[in-house]
Order: structure tokens, then C-alpha cells, then sequence
């Protein structure tokens, strides 16, 4: 009490922030703002939500400031480590020679390593823009003697049912 915030926090860009809404009288809003605590190294860069929002009086002068902060280092963290997995993912299915798609559970197509594209002819995110009735011309499914087969009975869908399938080959129409 009666120190001035910028004594207890140092900071010359958060300051003029603070400095800008009393002189404008406008409110500011951050979203997972890095911080990094001069004075506590080992915290390393912290993430904060936070608002400042200036407290106005009859004549419509600002009197003071009312700040707000939400600590969201740990969601910041958590992303960052779901971001690093997902790349060393990508990484390890696009260095599959062998075209791999993953789908979901309801059985659209999520995924395509880079072989898979080049077999299939499109990326995964244009293969969504194409509509569903006009998927099965596209790719089609036979027997290993040649025999085809309608599209519930694709080996993806079977797989989707739960079942192992081996010995079919898969037709692809660019």
C-alpha cells in the first residue's frame, strides 16, 4: 500500500499501457500477455490475462484504475507442449513412405501424411471440400481378384467397425 505498482513490477511497455488508458481514459484487454519477473528469474515468462479499466468520476476524469489479472501460464504451457507433439507427430507420419490417413470415429478423413496426398491427389483439407457423394468416384475399393466392393464394405469403414481387414487394394481416380 502506497508504493507505486511500476516499483513492485518494473516495466517500461506495461507502464506506458497503464500510463495510456489514465491519459485516455479508454480500457485495454490482454489476452496471455507475456510477463517476466525481473526480479524472479527462475519463474521464467509467465502468461496473464488481464484488463485495465479506468475508474471515472462525475466530471468523467480518470481517478484511478482497476486492474484485473488471470494467471494462464499453465494453459499457455499445456499448449505449447500439445503444439511441440502434434509437430513431432507430423514429423514422424510424413516420414512414412507409405500413404497413411487417420479418421475420425463418424469416418472423415483427419489426416494425410505427404505420400498419402500425393496417392490421393489432394490434401486432406481439399479432399473435405469435396462433398461426400462425390468421394466414391474417387477412391474405390476392390477384392483381390478385382471384384468391387460398395462403400460400406471399404476397408476404412470396416476398420471404423472394428474389424481387421487385409488383401484388398484401393483404386485411386485422379
Amino acid at each position: 500500500i502506497g508504493r507505486n505498482h511500476f516499483d513492485l513490477f518494473p516495466n517500461a511497455e506495461n507502464q506506458a499501457i497503464f500510463e495510456r488508458v489514465r491519459d485516455t481514459g479508454e480500457p485495454v484487454r490482454f489476452d496471455a500477455k507475456p510477463f517476466y519477473y525481473a526480479h524472479q528469474p527462475e519463474k521464467g515468462t509467465t502468461y496473464w490475462d488481464w484488463t485495465l479499466t479506468p475508474v471515472k468520476g462525475p466530471d468523467g476524469r480518470v481517478e484511478g484504475l482497476v486492474l484485473s489479472l488471470l494467471d494462464v501460464t499453465e494453459h499457455e504451457r499445456l499448449l505449447a507442449d500439445r503444439e511441440q507433439r502434434a509437430a513431432e507427430l507430423n514429423a514422424t507420419l510424413n516420414s512414412i513412405i507409405d500413404g497413411l490417413a487417420l479418421y475420425t470415429p463418424d469416418g472423415e478423413l483427419r489426416h494425410l501424411n505427404q505420400a498419402g496426398e500425393v496417392i490421393l491427389g489432394v490434401t486432406a483439407k481439399e479432399w473435405a471440400a469435396i462433398p461426400p457423394d462425390k468421394r466414391p468416384g474417387r477412391i474405390m475399393a476392390e477384392t483381390p481378384d478385382g471384384k468391387p466392393l460398395p462403400p460400406a464394405d471399404y476397408p476404412t469403414n470396416r476398420a471404423l467397425r472394428g474389424e481387421t481387414i487385409t488383401g484388398y487394394r484401393m483404386v485411386i481416380h485422379h
